[in-house]
């Protein structure tokens, strides 16, 4: 990165688009997760779903299930 972080990404082809998701990063990563990481999202694409869309489809669902998780006490106190 430009930021001289080092992160573990997977670049695909899918629907003869060129993508990428990133797994990520080096030192919370090891090499065995990466690896692990990699090929359940290579099983994805074999499939023919987008890696990168299931990522924020998961993103999103954690956002909703975070705010539903907030009571109105912690908003308030907020």
């Amino acid at each position: 990165m430009p930021s001289g972080s080092k992160t573990w990404r997977f670049k695909y082809h899918l629907d003869g688009k060129r993508e990428k998701v990133t797994i990520g990063a080096n030192p919370a990563f090891t090499i065995k997760q990466a690896r692990d990481r990699h090929e359940e999202l290579r099983a994805l694409v074999e499939r023919g779903q987008s890696p990168a869309k299931a990522k924020r489809v998961l993103s999103a669902e954690q956002k909703v299930a975070d705010a539903r998780r907030l009571s109105f006490r912690t908003f308030a106190q907020r």
